[in-house]
């Protein structure tokens, strides 16, 4: 099962969402519903399945009460047709192989031309497992992609199927598109990631293009609310305070495309008139991410920074400036810090007392106990803060924490609604950049907010490839093992970025056991791309060597030229 016969046609969709005034976000998200409700052809169809099959394919998080809106525009438009099932008036689902949706033909082009150039990608071009898929099969592995951007890492996307949860045959139904449609595999987002990387480095016009894939997963956060683009907010006095790593994305330590992608959220909450601020303890998280990259030895280094020196992006010294005075760094970008100590304002303990700290530090089950004391405080700080008014919509409470991290976005929201202090619909004391990034595109009127989608785009290619720690230490441990005399050549070539991102691309991100017998093929192939940065710097240097001596060559002629016909000239006179 494909996501879309056409997938292409997801650019007319949403090209057709923000020109037409009598479509809203339900409307341009019906399309998605098509291949679903094709494979499910004659099958009876409820809100609850409805909301369960987008998080499965898609990794959107949408309740069963929007579910019911989505039965409804669907059998509007002919989608769904009602009938009996077990004595009882439902729904089902109809067959629509062809969505009559008009394509630009500028549009079908470009993506014709993207899937030709995926095509050739030499990630997949050198793969026997890539290159058995026919070009429609890899344009829709593309979108499936770009549509679940944030959801790459939800690992509990199936656990409606493993439990054995689901009644009026919505098991089975989850069943039967989970055998044809499954979360992207991490081989499959590192590859998707890279070339995506790498279109908007060699061709802008086409990476733009695909954002607009990117745009339909923004707009399913906004379904709660029907909100079109145009609907935009002009005021909003929320206070936003950034966790430390999107306060190190804001400041530079974590590369162009996460910096790119953090100042225009920023700008664009500012120019509503929010505050955007960082709690003294988040400076401290950054200061120990910082301090734990430059302490480590060159060789054990990973992560966001080192990626990002590794790619020349930003320098060493730049970030040992920023850790010596994180403070510092944070005003030179317009972020406020803010001292909040949970001992002070007593008359705010009421709302989220001492015993619920301590609860929320038990609550969260990661492994530091710094990150989640430092966790257990933002949510402490922002229950308190607010005096126990919360709203639905991000930009109508009076403070908001944003992470980066999933997890303590869906953990603090099920801790504060289980503890009755938060509505099912209301929003929790934390919300996440993705959430961040829709407001930022659509909610605040934004100049600049076009960019958002192509940005935050590129900032999650960032974070799919990044260095990681375990593909690192698996690659030295078999290169110790099988070929104990290349080690120190091993460590060497982990401080050049072309020779890690080839050891990147050959483990597809994954930390699965290399091939033992092809350790030798393996350095090779990271000695090759180390190597490759000289030659291009030799043929640039070349090259403009080439071009001064055509210059002297042309600028002698003329020369020549200009002798000659002075000299002609002086023979005329005389």
């Amino acid at each position: 099962m494909t996501v879309g016969p056409s997938a292409v046609r997801v650019n007319a969709v949403l090209s057709a969402f923000r020109d037409d005034d009598n479509s809203d976000v339900i409307d341009a998200l019906c399309y998605f519903y098509i291949p679903i409700l094709d494979k499910l052809s004659g099958k009876p169809i409820t809100a609850s399945l409805l909301a369960k099959a987008a998080k499965l394919i898609y990794g959107w998080n949408l309740t069963e009460s929007v579910g019911h809106v989505f039965v409804e525009r669907l059998v509007a438009h002919g989608h769904l047709a009602s009938g009996e099932y077990n004595g009882k008036e439902v729904y089902f689902a109809q067959s629509n192989s062809e969505l009559a949706v008009d394509v630009e033909t500028s549009i079908k082009d470009s993506f014709e031309e993207v899937t030709e150039l995926f095509r050739q990608f030499d990630l997949i071009s050198g793969d026997l497992l890539y290159r058995q898929h026919t070009a429609e099969q890899l344009g829709e592995l593309l979108v499936r992609f770009l549509i679940s951007l944030d959801a790459y890492s939800n690992s509990d996307i199936s656990a409606e199927l493993k439990s054995g949860n689901g009644g009026n045959g919505e098991r089975s139904a989850l069943k039967e598109l989970a055998s044809d449609v499954s979360v992207l595999s991490r081989s499959e987002t590192h590859v998707c990631a890279r070339f995506v990387q790498w279109l908007a480095k060699e061709r802008p016009e086409l990476a733009e293009k695909l954002s607009l894939f990117v745009a339909a997963g923004l707009l399913a956060e906004l379904v709660e609310d029907f909100r079109k683009p145009s609907a935009v907010e002009t005021a909003s006095d929320t206070t936003f305070f950034l966790d430390g790593p999107m306060l190190l994305g804001l400041v530079g330590t974590s590369g162009e495309a996460l910096q790119e992608e953090a100042k225009t959220i920023v700008a664009a909450l500012k120019s509503i008139g929010c505050r955007v601020q960082v709690f003294s303890e988040s400076c401290r998280e950054a200061e120990r991410v910082l301090g734990s990259y430059l302490k480590a030895p060159a060789t054990d280094r990973h992560g966001r920074t080192h990626t990002a020196v590794l790619k020349g992006e930003v320098d060493r010294t730049y970030v040992q400036t920023v850790a010596s005075d994180i403070e510092k760094a944070a005003d030179a970008f317009g972020i406020d810090v803010r001292d909040y100590v949970l001992d002070n304002f007593p008359n705010e303990h009421k709302y989220f007392d001492e015993e619920r700290n301590k609860d929320i530090y038990s609550f969260l089950t990661w492994d530091n106990p710094r990150a989640r004391e430092h966790d257990a405080f933002a949510v402490t700080a922002i229950m308190r803060m607010r005096h126990g008014k919360h709203r639905n919509d991000p930009l109508q409470n009076s403070h908001v924490f944003i992470s980066s991290n999933q997890k303590l976005v869906e953990k603090a929201r099920d801790y504060c609604f289980q503890s009755h202090l938060v509505r099912e619909t209301q929003c929790g004391p934390v919300v996440d950049t993705r959430d961040l990034a829709t407001i930022a595109w659509l909610r605040t009127g934004f100049e600049n907010s076009e960019k958002l989608p192509t940005s935050h785009m590129l900032a999650q290619c960032e974070r799919v490839l990044r260095v990681r720690k375990d593909v690192v230490e698996n690659a030295r441990n078999q290169v110790a093992k099988f070929s104990p005399d290349k080690v120190e050549q091993f460590e060497l070539l982990l401080q050049d970025n072309r020779a890690v991102n080839y050891l990147m691309d050959t483990a597809r991100g994954s930390s699965g056991l290399f091939d033992p017998d092809r350790d030798q093929e393996l350095l090779d192939g990271m000695l090759d791309a180390a190597i490759q940065v000289v030659r291009d710097e030799t043929d640039a240097k070349l090259s403009e060597k080439e071009q001064k001596i055509r210059q002297l060559r042309a600028d002698h002629k003329r020369s020549e030229k200009e002798v000659k016909s002075e000299f002609e000239a002086r023979l005329q006179t005389h």
